[in-house]
């Protein structure tokens, strides 16, 4: 009997540690830091390993990335936070993925319509934010893969070109 019960207690740990990380891996987690956000967790995840050409998965949405007027590498987003979906642009910042903007959105069905492109659900700070910030045109697909494989290091770090 009492090896039933710890096998039993084994499997119920195993499966509460499977949803745990699997809740800490989808939940993306912004930190504050003064004076901006900082991506954590799923957020962070994304926003480094997934490009906006790829199809849906996980409940962060990459947006438009381009290469800043500093230098560093920027994205938008959309993402859950809490019980509201928030929208907002990172910056990364040595290893950091910096938050300058963000803002709730409304994604309701209601609110989106039937089609939507990805810039048209962000609010107005965050693309002004971009415009402000932004050093020619937003990167392509090849263009972003290739900021993603060099961990989206800015060009004067690793000696090569956006």
């Amino acid at each position: 009997m009492a090896w039933f019960a710890a096998a039993a207690s084994l499997v119920v740990a195993v499966l509460v540690l499977q949803r745990l990380l699997r809740l800490a891996h989808d939940a993306p987690n912004l930190v504050a830091a003064d004076p901006n956000w900082i991506a954590g967790g799923g957020l962070a995840e994304a926003l480094s390993l997934r490009l906006a050409a790829e199809p849906a998965a996980g409940r962060v949405r990459p947006g438009i990335s381009f290469v800043a007027k500093s230098g560093e590498y920027c994205r938008t987003f959309i993402a859950p936070q809490d019980q509201h979906t928030v929208a907002g642009l990172a910056c990364r910042e040595q290893d950091t993925w910096r938050i300058p903007v963000l803002e709730p959105i409304d994604e309701s069905p209601g609110a989106r319509g039937d089609y939507r492109q990805a810039a048209s659900a962000l609010p107005p700070q965050v693309l002004r934010a971009v415009e402000s910030r932004i050093a020619g045109e937003p990167l392509d697909a090849a263009g972003e893969a290739r900021a993603r494989d060099r961990g989206w290091k800015r060009a004067s770090e690793d000696g090569s070109r956006p």
